[in-house]
């Protein structure tokens, strides 16, 4: 019956399940949105089994919060150099893009630890910074985000490694104002004066089919 889709039992089974390597890199543990929701194909945030040479992200703290916010979490790039068998998984040891040369042994599997997919639908190395600030700094913009939003210019950029607000982030400030940070992916349907700028729509993740929709029955005589 329809209504087991929305026990209790059903949400325990959709929340034992992985969620993909996008959704747990937005801060996702179990499948309830990736895999119920949303439909995605894509493999578990933990596949393939990484050998040296794969690309990982890895969980971090990066404050303790306070009373008014929760504690907040980056995803940090990094190669694995070696990996041994610990028994109950492996011990892979992860050079990190800001120090390549001093190996940290991580645990895998975990929840904190994601094995980036290698078919473009995440990027293996964080943005060029540099290279952005020089492409988008002083451009002309109106994000289509918010309704009525007026012309900006992008007055920030920089890389964030942030859950839930990662890559490139622009700041614009408004020609009304207004002063806000959007990740740029997030401005592919604004308005650039410079059309070259515009980055390309985030590429759609694999789906599953949707499951087939369900005939009324028929009542007997």
């Amino acid at each position: 019956p329809v209504a087991a889709f929305s026990s209790p039992a059903f949400g325990d089974a959709i929340k034992r399940r992985k969620p993909c390597a996008w959704c747990r890199l937005e801060g996702d543990t179990g499948a309830l949105h990736c895999r119920g929701e949303d439909r995605h194909a894509a493999a578990d945030y933990d596949a393939p089994t990484p050998t040296a040479g794969a690309r990982v992200r890895t969980r971090w703290r990066l404050d303790d919060g306070d009373a008014n916010a929760p504690p907040r979490w980056g995803w940090y790039y990094g190669t694995v150099t070696r990996a041994e068998d610990s028994g109950d998984g492996l011990t892979l040891y992860v050079g990190y893009d800001d120090d390549p040369e001093t190996p940290v042994d991580e645990r895998w599997p975990t929840e904190d630890l994601v094995v980036l997919p290698t078919d473009g639908s995440l990027p293996l190395y964080p943005p060029d910074e540099a290279e952005m600030r020089r492409r988008y700094l002083g451009a002309r913009v109106r994000p289509r985000l918010t309704r009525g939003a007026a012309p900006a210019v992008v007055a920030r950029c920089y890389v964030s490694y942030q859950e839930s607000f990662d890559g490139l982030i622009l700041g614009l400030k408004g020609d009304d104002g207004t002063d806000a940070d959007y990740q740029l992916h997030d401005l592919h349907d604004a308005l650039w004066d410079d059309p070259s700028l515009k980055p390309t729509r985030p590429a759609p993740r694999a789906s599953l089919p949707a499951p087939p929709r369900r005939s009324a029955g028929v009542a007997r005589a």
